[in-house]
C-alpha cells in the first residue's frame, strides 16, 4: 500500500506511513489514553479511600496494592456442583478438583477421576505466586489477591483484588 499523503500535516499524519502503520499508531495512542484514564481513576479511588481511612497507609503503597500486573497463573478444573461456588467446592472434603501452576506442579483432590473435565477456569495471581504447598491456603487467605476467570466467556467468578488493602511485604501463608 502507498504511503499516506496529507495536506494538513496533523499530529498523526506522516507522509512516510502506510495506512496500516497510521492505524497502528492511532491505536497505540488510544491505548495510552485509556491507561492514563485508568490511572487517573485509580488515583481518585485511592484518594477517596485515604480520606475515609486516615491511617490506611501511604499513597504510593495503596496505588500499588491493586496493580494490574499478573505475577502468575494457574489452571483449574473441578467437578461442578450447582449448589455451591468454586471456593465452597474446593473446601468440601467430597470435592474433586485439580489446580496446575505454570511450573507444572499443582494440587489434586478427590477419588473421582476428573481428567474428563476441561481446565475451564484460570486463576490469576496479583501479589505472589504460591507454591503447590501454599496454594490451597492462599485461595482462602483474606489477604490474597487473585481472580478466578471462567475461560469460555472471560467472566470474573471471583475477584479478591477489588478491595484496597495495605501492602503486604513478603507474605507468609498460614496452613
Amino acid at each position: 500500500m502507498k504511503p499516506m499523503k496529507s495536506n494538513y500535516g496533523g499530529k498523526y499524519m506522516d507522509n512516510d506511513l502506510t495506512w496500516e502503520q497510521y492505524l497502528e499508531k492511532v491505536r497505540l495512542e488510544l491505548e495510552e489514553l485509556e491507561r492514563k484514564k485508568s490511572r487517573d481513576s485509580r488515583k481518585r479511588e485511592v484518594l477517596f479511600y485515604m480520606a475515609s481511612h486516615p491511617k490506611s497507609g501511604a499513597f504510593d503503597d495503596l496505588m500499588d496494592v491493586n496493580g494490574i500486573d499478573v505475577k502468575g497463573k494457574a489452571l483449574l478444573r473441578y467437578k461442578k456442583n450447582e449448589s455451591c461456588d468454586i471456593l465452597e467446592c474446593l473446601y468440601c472434603e467430597n470435592s474433586a478438583y485439580e489446580i496446575i501452576l505454570e511450573s507444572g506442579n499443582g494440587i489434586k483432590n478427590g477419588q473421582e477421576d476428573i481428567n474428563s473435565y476441561p481446565f475451564d477456569h484460570e486463576i490469576l495471581f496479583y501479589d505472589i505466586i504460591p507454591t503447590e504447598g501454599e496454594l490451597f491456603s492462599y485461595l482462602f487467605d483474606e489477604h490474597s489477591r487473585y481472580k478466578i476467570i471462567r475461560k469460555v466467556d472471560n467472566a470474573e467468578i471471583i475477584d479478591t483484588t477489588s478491595m484496597i488493602r495495605p501492602a503486604v511485604g513478603n507474605k507468609k501463608l498460614v496452613k
